[in-house]
């Protein structure tokens, strides 16, 4: 929209510039001969700013054609499939985006038709607004959630530990559940690595991860006393 709106700014100055540089011509003109007359010269401007116009004329209708849409572009989970639509939703509710030959359909940055969709696949819809109507012109196909994850920061005490989970009462007494992996990392008080067999029920901690459509995934356990303490205390 910037380069746009310089663009606009620019060919407004060219005809500006060429409308002065007409009437100075014409007034040295009128000075030397003393021959036309006011009405000859404004014609005679109208005249050649007209030439301006359509000499450029193409610029402009391409400068004008960009004003007249808007790129968009928005994230949905596919509901229905047809050969000529794709119903979504999304945060706005549901929305019917049509399909056609114009449109280009990826995944994993590989082509793919409309038969390669299916219900519960993400979608990334970009197109542009023409007229008001939306119309789409590249889509990218996910079999994974596109919804941004929501993290959060859990403090209680572990009830238990097996492979793949951790049980917790929070301080809401309220009964959690995470999943973890080998991914999520152990820490003592001070933040240093620590291993999970020391991460026994009964243990204070404070649990960091996020929450999505499979549940709740813990990247981070800290202990909120000393290891070192107890293990002396056993």
């Amino acid at each position: 929209m910037k380069k746009q709106l310089i663009l606009i700014t620019s060919l407004c100055l060219l005809y500006w510039v060429s409308f002065s540089s007409a009437i100075v011509t014409k007034a040295q003109e009128a000075t030397s001969s003393g021959s036309p007359t006011p009405a000859e010269t404004t014609v005679q401007l109208k005249e050649r700013i007209q030439r301006i116009v359509e000499e450029n004329s193409d610029q402009i209708k391409g400068v004008i054609d960009q004003l007249s849409y808007q790129k968009r572009g928005f994230i949905g989970r596919v509901e229905r499939v047809t050969q000529e639509s794709l119903t979504l939703e999304n945060r706005k509710g549901t929305q019917i985006i049509s399909i056609d030959e114009k449109v280009t359909l990826l995944k994993s940055n590989q082509e793919i038709s409309i038969d390669d969709v299916a219900v519960d696949d993400w979608l990334v819809v970009m197109g542009v607004i023409e007229d008001d109507t939306f119309s789409p012109k590249r889509i990218l196909v996910s079999s994974t959630s596109l919804r941004p994850k929501n993290h959060f920061v859990i403090i209680g005490t572990i009830t238990d530990q097996s492979n793949g989970e951790l049980n917790l009462l929070s301080r809401q007494s309220e009964e959690l559940s995470f999943d973890i992996n080998k991914k999520t990392q152990y820490q003592d008080q001070d933040g240093e690595t620590g291993s999970s067999k020391e991460f026994i029920k009964d243990l204070q901690v404070l649990v960091v991860g996020y929450e999505d459509d499979s549940g709740k995934n813990a990247t981070t356990i800290r202990s909120l006393v000393s290891l070192e303490t107890l293990q002396d205390n056993e």
